[in-house]
């Protein structure tokens, strides 16, 4: 995959993409590795002066009928040596010497394939590779770079995985005479595996749940779900995670599946994940089981594996406190509307009591004075 620095804002473009997959997964080239070459990249493909411009790929292997590739792809044997190269292109209109390293591969916190940052020295698969330190690559042309791959005769079956970067370092004068020197590079991404046994496996861990309410009481809420899966196998694998949920006497509240599934994961390597359930009444104890299903990546070839499900369980109190507040609100509404009511007719009782006993008071009163005028 090309990359464009501008000699003015390396230290931009640098940062802005390092470490995405299309540094390490590169574009073709039409080179044989078999002897030294160099290759005039198109009009079309030639930048402003001012920008440094470049690629660098897998090398056509006519040896072995492999054409163009975007990733080198290989299974060795422990102990074993495989020899390949690399095409570095300059698409500049000046010439540029390049540093070339070769390192373990990581997978970074967005999901993206890269190798080790330069202060990381390569312990697995990238500290195997040889390959020369530098490489200067005349304007508008393009070198081959042979490099081997020498595997411990105890090295482990399964993934290894590495890459190869051709990078340019950028120094830029900073304020009060200062100088900033930053790294642009791109790679090439190697799929590294060593002969034996593969046996992937994921595992799921630390799953905790918790409710989240609705803020209308008349709508359900959220089962939110935070857990880790873990590679516990020797190969790369992918994940795909499924939530399902129980209320109150097994009733079911909805299944979720995980909106972003675990696209790779690498040996030995663990991502931690969030999952949110939603359409969950608060039905008291909500019970979730998780199930994880390994996924193969990409090109991999797992024949003969078992792929195992992973699960896991974890309960959260969901209380309708929302409903509840409806209900007590409800009833205490009745109540006051009865007391009220209870209150308008005790009164109009007591008055029409009075009236009465004014009532026979008042005519006693008038019987006692017309027997007087009698």
């Amino acid at each position: 995959m090309r990359r464009t620095p501008s000699l003015l804002g390396a230290a931009l473009i640098a940062l802005a993409t390092l470490a995405t997959p299309a540094a390490l997964a590169d574009t073709g080239s039409s080179a044989d590795p078999s002897t030294p070459s160099a290759t005039a990249p198109t009009a079309s493909d030639v930048p402003p002066e001012d920008v440094l411009t470049w690629s660098i790929a897998p090398a056509v292997r006519a040896e072995t009928g492999e054409g163009e590739r975007v990733s080198v792809r290989t299974t060795i044997d422990p102990g074993g040596v495989y020899a390949d190269a690399v095409v570095v292109t300059n698409f500049s209109e000046q010439d540029v010497e390049f540093t070339l390293v070769a390192s373990d591969g990581v997978i970074g916190e967005d999901g993206a394939f890269d190798i080790l940052s330069g202060s990381e020295e390569p312990t697995d698969g990238g500290s195997w590779i040889g390959i020369a330190e530098t490489v200067r690559v005349p304007a508008l042309e393009s070198a081959t770079v042979p490099f081997t791959i020498e595997v411990p005769a105890d090295a482990t079956p399964g993934d290894h995985p590495a890459g190869i970067t051709a990078g340019v370092v950028q120094t830029t004068e900073a304020a009060e005479g200062t100088s900033v020197g930053f790294e642009a590079r791109v790679g090439v991404r190697i799929h590294l595996r060593v002969a034996g046994e593969l046996t992937p496996s994921i595992e799921v861990t630390d799953l905790t749940t918790r409710y989240e309410a609705s803020v209308n009481p008349f709508m359900p809420g959220a089962i939110v779900a935070t857990y880790t899966v873990r590679n516990t196998g020797n190969t790369r694998i992918g994940a795909q995670e499924t939530l399902t949920s129980a209320g109150l006497f097994g009733v079911a509240t909805g299944t979720a599946s995980v909106s972003a599934e675990q696209a790779e994961i690498l040996p030995g390597d663990q991502v931690a994940v969030e999952a949110r359930q939603e359409g969950v009444w608060p039905l008291g104890q909500i019970r979730s089981d998780l199930t994880a299903t390994p996924l193969v990546v990409g090109e991999d070839d797992l024949t003969g594996t078992t792929l195992a499900v992973a699960t896991a369980s974890a309960s959260a109190l969901a209380v309708p406190w929302s409903q509840v507040a409806i209900v007590a609100l409800a009833v205490g509404l009745l109540l006051l509307v009865r007391t009220a009511r209870r209150r308008r007719r005790a009164a109009y009782a007591a008055a029409l009591q009075r009236a009465r006993e004014e009532g026979a008071a008042a005519a006693a009163t008038t019987a006692g004075a017309g027997a007087r005028s009698e």
